[in-house]
Order: C-alpha cells, then sequence, then structure tokens
C-alpha cells in the first residue's frame, strides 16, 4: 500500500487483503507511512501487529482470522537525508525485550530483521518492522554500537510522526512504543529513481505552464506574467500588471512618466518589484532599461552629478541621466497623442533620506506632467546642457516609512473573517488619510521628514502609494521557488540540463519553518524586527552569492561528471545542508555532494 495521497482506508483496505489470504504467508508493507493517516497507522499497529488473531468491522463485513503468517512493515523516508553518506549495508535490529547498546537481540516474540537481500525474519505472533531511513537496503545486518547509535538518531528525526501516531491511539493502546520497538535502519545512497516521482511532477507542472502560458500571449506588448514571481503582494502586483497592459494597449498619451511609492515593512518585495517592472517591460534588468539608486550615499553636490554629469570644465563625462533619457526625444507636434515607448525603469531606494532639494524640485520636474530631466552631454569638443522627456519611464521609489502607523492599522484592519484583499484595501485607504490629510511623519521617533512633506510631492503622489505587507515563511519559500523555475527555463535552453529540487530544499535555503501552516507574523514583530535581507538580496545570495547557492551546486555537478556532460541537477537536502545530486550522460552514474 503506497501512501502517498494519505490512505485514509488503510485499516479498510489490509483488512479486505487479509481476509483474502487467510491461512496464507503474507507480508503487509506500508509504503511512504509518514504520509498516512496517523490514526490509521495507529489502528494497524495498535491492533494487529504482535496479535495471534487480527479484528476488524466494516460496515458490510467482519474480519476474524488468525494472523500469526502476517509480518507488518512500514517503510519511510524519514531521515535519509541525514543518512545519506554513512556507511552503506547496516540494518539496526530490535526487539521488545532487548535494546542493549550492543545490539544483541534474542529471539523474542515481535522481533524482525531484513538482510541485504530484502528478507524479512518474524518470530512470534503478527512480527513487524517499522524502517527508517534510505531508500535502498544493501549489505548485512549489523550487530554494532554504531547501528544502536544510529537507530537513536532516526528515532529523534522520527519522534514528530511517532507522536502524532501516539495522540490519535486510545488510551489503551501504545502503538509508538510497538513501532519504537521495532525499528530498522536502512542505510544507502538514493539514486536518481528515488527523485523519479520529483522529477516527473515538475516536468507535467511545466508542460501545462508552458501550454498556458502560449494562449492569449501579445508578443507586442509586455511579458507581464515576470510579475507572479512576486508572492504575497498581490495588490501591489495588480495594479502594476493593469497599468503596464494600460499602456501597451495605448491608453494613455505617454507624456507622463508612471510612478510608484512603495513602503513598508523591509524584505517584502519593493525593489524585487521594481526590477519584475523592468523584466516585463524591456526583458531585462540592465541599463539603460533599469538602474536603482540608494538615495541614502547620495548627499553631496559631488555625489549628485552622477545623475547630471559634472558641470563643464570638471573632469568627468557621463551620467545617469544621459544614458537613461539620451535616446528620447521629444516627439514631433504631428504624433503628440501617439504612445511612447516603454520608458526606463528607475528606482530610488529609500527615498526619505534623498537631499530636500532633489526631492522638491529635480524629482518633482520628473514625475510631473510631461516631466523632464536636466543633465549635461559631453563631448571631446562641448559640453551642453540639455533636457529630456520622462514620458513612459517608471520612476519606483522605496521607503522604509510609515512602519509604526502601518502595524497599528493593519492590525486594527484584520478583522476576522475579512479576505486578504478587504484588509490591505482597508489598510491602503485609512494610510492614505494619515499620509495626505494628517501628514504623519517618517518615523514616530526620530528627525527624518515624510517625503512628502512639500505639497508639491503630495499633489504628484496621490493614488500611487502602495503599502507592502509582511510575507509569511510561505510566501517567501513560494517567491524563491519561482526564481528557481526561471533558473531551470535557462538552463534548459542554454544548457540543455533539467534543474528540479525538493520542496525540503526551498524550505531549508530560505530558511523556513518546517510547518507548512506557518501564517503570516504579526505586525507588530514585522515593524519590530526587520529581517536581515531584502527579498532580492535574499535571493540573490540563494541563487549564486552563499557557497551553497544554486550556481554553486551547479558548477560542481558539472565538475563531478567531467568529462561526462550533466543533463539532470537535482538540489535536495543531506545532513540538514542545501546539497545537489547531478545525473552524468551515463545512466548508470549519478555523483552526489554537499
Amino acid at each position: 500500500f503506497n501512501c502517498a495521497d494519505g490512505c485514509e482506508s488503510l485499516m479498510d483496505n489490509v483488512s479486505h487483503a487479509l481476509r483474502e489470504r487467510t491461512g496464507l504467508w503474507t507480508v503487509v508493507l506500508v509504503n511512504q507511512a509518514e504520509h498516512a493517516s496517523p490514526s490509521q497507522i495507529a489502528s494497524l499497529v495498535g491492533r494487529f501487529w504482535r496479535s495471534t488473531q487480527c479484528t476488524h468491522a466494516t460496515a458490510s463485513w467482519q474480519l476474524a482470522i488468525d494472523c500469526r503468517r502476517t509480518l507488518f512493515a512500514l517503510s519511510t523516508a524519514i531521515g535519509w537525508d541525514i543518512l545519506e553518506g554513512e556507511t552503506p549495508g547496516h540494518m539496526s535490529c530490535t526487539s521488545e525485550y532487548s535494546e542493549d547498546p550492543e545490539g544483541t537481540a534474542s529471539e523474542a516474540d515481535g522481533m524482525a530483521c531484513a538482510d541485504g537481500n530484502g528478507r524479512a525474519d518474524g518470530v512470534g505472533a503478527a512480527p513487524a518492522v517499522s524502517g527508517l531511513g534510505g531508500a535502498t537496503v544493501s549489505g548485512r545486518v549489523s550487530s554494532s554500537s554504531t547501528s544502536f547509535s544510529l537507530r537513536k538518531r532516526m528515532l529523534a528525526e522520527g519522534s514528530a510522526w511517532l507522536a502524532a501516531v501516539a495522540a490519535a491511539a486510545p488510551a489503551s493502546q501504545r502503538p509508538a512504543r510497538a513501532m519504537r520497538t521495532a525499528i530498522a535502519v536502512a542505510l544507502g545512497s538514493p539514486g536518481a529513481s528515488f527523485f523519479s516521482s520529483l522529477i516527473a511532477r515538475q516536468n507535467a507542472q511545466r508542460g501545462r505552464r508552458t501550454a498556458d502560458g502560449r494562449e492569449g500571449v501579445d508578443t507586442a506588448g509586455p511579458d507581464t506574467s515576470a510579475l507572479a514571481r512576486l508572492v504575497g503582494q498581490e495588490a501591489v502586483v495588480n495594479e502594476v500588471r493593469r497599468r503596464l497592459e494600460a499602456i501597451a494597449a495605448g491608453a494613455d498619451s505617454g507624456e507622463d512618466a508612471h510612478v510608484f511609492f512603495f513602503y513598508g515593512f523591509p524584505g517584502t518585495g519593493k525593489t524585487y518589484l521594481s526590477e519584475l517592472i523592468a523584466q516585463a517591460v524591456h526583458g531585462s534588468t540592465a541599463a539603460p532599461h533599469f538602474m536603482k539608486f540608494a538615495m541614502q550615499t547620495i548627499k553631496t553636490e559631488e555625489e549628485m552629478w552622477m545623475f547630471t554629469a559634472p558641470p563643464c570644465g570638471v573632469q568627468g563625462k557621463y551620467g545617469a541621466y544621459e544614458q537613461l533619457f539620451g535616446a528620447l526625444q521629444p516627439q514631433a507636434e504631428s504624433k503628440a497623442h501617439s504612445p511612447r515607448p516603454p520608458g526606463p525603469v528607475l528606482v530610488f531606494d529609500e527615498i526619505e533620506e534623498a537631499r530636500q532639494d532633489f526631492m522638491t524640485s529635480a524629482l518633482v520636474n520628473a514625475i510631473d506632467h510631461r516631466g523632464f530631466v536636466q543633465y549635461r552631454v559631453k563631448t571631446d569638443n562641448r559640453c551642453t546642457e540639455t533636457q529630456s522627456p520622462t514620458g513612459g519611464a517608471f520612476f519606483v521609489l522605496t521607503s522604509n516609512c510609515f512602519m509604526d502607523d502601518l502595524a497599528e492599522v493593519l492590525e486594527r484592519e484584520s478583522i476576522s473573517g475579512r479576505s486578504s484583499a478587504e484588509v490591505y484595501f482597508a489598510t491602503r485607504a485609512e494610510m492614505d488619510r494619515r499620509i495626505f490629510d494628517e501628514r504623519i511623519p517618517c518615523y514616530r521617533s526620530g528627525n527624518i521628514a515624510s517625503p512628502f512633506a512639500a505639497g508639491k510631492m503630495r499633489d504628484r503622489m496621490r493614488g500611487n502609494v502602495w503599502p507592502f505587507l509582511p510575507l509569511s515563511a510561505e510566501q517567501q519559500m513560494a517567491t524563491f521557488e519561482l526564481e528557481l523555475e526561471q533558473r531551470a527555463v535557462l538552463y534548459a535552453e542554454s544548457n540543455n540540463v533539467s534543474l528540479h529540487w525538493t520542496v525540503e530544499f526551498a524550505r531549508l535555503a530560505m530558511g523556513s519553518p518546517s510547518d507548512a501552516a506557518s501564517g503570516l507574523p504579526t505586525p507588530r514583530a514585522a515593524a519590530n524586527a526587520a529581517p536581515p535581507f531584502s527579498v532580492r538580496k535574499q535571493i540573490d545570495m540563494l541563487m549564486r552569492l552563499n557557497p551553497t547557492s544554486v550556481e554553486h551546486l551547479y558548477a560542481a555537478g558539472v565538475a563531478r561528471c567531467r568529462p561526462r556532460r550533466m543533463h539532470t541537477l537535482i538540489l535536495h537536502v543531506h545532513a540538514n545542508k542545501p546539497a545537489g545530486k547531478a545525473v552524468c550522460d551515463d545512466a548508470d552514474t549519478t555523483a552526489s555532494q554537499s
């Protein structure tokens, strides 16, 4: 019986099989038992294991047979990741009456062992074996203290599962104790076939996404599917998507820049969404399509020259504005109402740290109706003051302002029964009122003014201000998996390498808790405990910077396969660390490294 789907009727199914095999020697093997319903496992162990008579009743029939010729075995993958790399071939053999460190098991009631050929020997009534560890069994039965130590490690790994089974059992039964005393630890390194179901499932998902992606795609417009790679900020993502689609349809005149003010809790995807806008519009996050400016580092007149180029007569040639807008010329009068092509994406990070004269002059001019930027163009013989229109460009201002108020409002608006969208828009409306009408400061403590202290900024930013709310661990993990999927597409198209990963890999890489139901952090906790890295930085580290990053694991897999070619890379967890299993051209050879 394979319990990957939960086996909610396991007892009925086992009973039916035993009734059909009355009087015959039988092995009842439950694969992926850790995924079965704990109550079903508790009933199977509590009522059938080590029993002379197996009884069970359904609505239509009753079971009452002699089950002394039946061996019950539960197979799990618990602990396989920390066991991979141990010396293969050991099988821990225990019994209810013998658990000494030397492993000398007596032939007591219920003892069971298995050897390298898969044979199982049971002594006494209805013997049972509960298997933990790797996917394959090879070698010999070990009677050393090593196997006892491994068994203790596996008991610790499986403690949550055993506790769930114990909690589901009646007080008169002790299934967890019976399972602990029947544990056998199987060692060995899983081959590529161990991941075959994972590979098949992810390939099927990719096939469906590819088919869906081909339907209704406007090749002349932006690829807004890129925006879906940020999970958990759907309200902002949907607004950005609507604006991009309106631009592509020619809904605006193309005379004005598009402005977004993203604010709120750190590490929630503000800069990452800015990059996704550039990816959607231009298919690139490199200049001249995208530039990010850290405003806390641009304070002096000399530092401001990075936008405009140094004054005439001062050494230095190019400024960012020339690189971004130099090719955009004012439209001819006859085409004044024709849509302009999308312009560059400029990100002004932590805009509250910008110089006030920049906020009230240069930035206001850029985002105004028929806005423009001024800069210097230097050639070998000339230096001229020039201005270019900003129509069609995207100005994204990010900020950590207003977090205290945002935490307070979000907590108040998170009313039971409200949908996440209702909570978001109620929070946004109240924050707009506080920001623009009450004119709250950037921080309740400190001397940093609101980015909207000047009336000109308030006038131009109304309707363009979007809060970013806290992300749950699962939402962050989903964002990372979507980034992995993009890398999988790249590897497949460029290198003909298939990339796959386990959920455990993504969870460990993002530092998410093992509980898949982990919810959102409270607004107060999110405001008071800023994450060490932004979503963008965290993904960058996981993809290429960390010693166990995807790119490092990929390079190590290629090296392991050399001189053969690596055709598949499986990212998984080994010894509680990210690891990669490379599958080489020789179908019978795999290379594993951690």
